[in-house]
């Protein structure tokens, strides 16, 4: 049973009228009629009679009444002592972002977030996956968003998974495999890579997918970072993976294509050390995974 519609059914108890209740809560009559009969079927009773004379509470909705009264009291109760809790929180939590990631995944946790601690300033920095790997390790960031295609990408630390993101590969326009509307990993069988020469945690994760599902490379070519990809693949050949995210660049003469299968995909989370003893960590994360639960 939801709160809202317990604020509902009580506003219906104190006018004895759905239509100026659903004025009053600013909803529609409709609404709150559906949300009174799934609490009428959740406790096997009937909450109302209604006749061409008006709406009555039966004694089982006065019952009722009485009852919901005291939990809405308690909770509000609660909210505002928990308000006065979070707003009681202080301090600072430096924070490091994937650049392509930002916008898709990360900005609704961090506005929830602001708004429940004002008292805590995050500092966010956007990073590149090995630089903000790096910092995580040397304490220079409190916690970042990372990716990984399993669980060992990530086993020296300690995190909560937030989303998962399909898998896109670059290829040059004249490869055969751009005729088709989605590859699978093992299609690449064969293919150079195109890895990149500034992202060793990037390319340790596409090895660790590729050989989750036991896909060979023939060679290895070095791009310097991501912008450069698209060129590279497009003088020497060769397949570049990355997340969704990355297509849209559209990078000329390559084509991006989705990589079909429930394997291939990226997991997203909020990472930190265990070793670092900053206290907003445990409440940051406490409210990455309440949030991402919701979602």
């Amino acid at each position: 049973m939801k709160i809202e519609h317990i604020r509902e059914f009580l506003e219906v108890t104190e006018t004895l009228n759905y239509s100026i209740a659903a004025k009053n809560l600013y909803t529609s009559q409709s609404a709150i009629t559906r949300h009174i009969q799934a609490m009428e079927k959740e406790l096997g009773v009937k909450l109302f009679d209604t006749s061409s004379h008006g709406v009555t509470l039966t004694d089982a909705g006065k019952l009722a009444a009485v009852s919901l009264l005291n939990v809405i009291n308690e909770y509000d109760r609660y909210l505002e002592k928990n308000s006065n809790y979070t707003n009681s929180i202080t301090g600072t939590l430096r924070l490091g972002l994937l650049y392509y990631a930002i916008d898709d995944v990360y900005s609704g946790i961090l506005d929830h977030f602001r708004g429940k601690y004002p008292g805590v300033q995050l500092k966010c920095r956007s990073y590149q996956p090995q630089e903000l790997y790096e910092d995580i390790l040397n304490g220079k960031v409190d916690a970042g968003t990372l990716f990984y295609s399993d669980a060992k990408d990530v086993s020296d630390m300690e995190g909560v998974k937030v989303s998962e993101s399909g898998m896109v590969v670059i290829l040059q326009e004249e490869d055969p495999l751009t005729a088709e509307s989605s590859v699978r990993l093992e299609d690449l069988e064969g293919h150079p890579i195109v890895e990149l020469s500034d992202d060793e945690f990037s390319n340790r994760v596409t090895r660790s997918m590729l050989k989750k599902n036991k896909v060979r490379y023939t060679d290895c070519y070095s791009a310097g970072d991501l912008e450069m990809v698209p060129s590279l693949i497009r003088k020497r050949g060769g397949f570049h993976l990355t997340g969704e995210s990355c297509k849209r660049q559209n990078g000329a003469g390559v084509v991006y294509i989705p990589v079909a299968g429930s394997r291939v995909r990226f997991s997203f989370g909020f990472f930190h050390l265990k070793e670092n003893r900053n206290p907003l960590i445990e409440v940051f994360m406490n409210e990455v995974k309440a949030y991402s639960a919701k979602q």
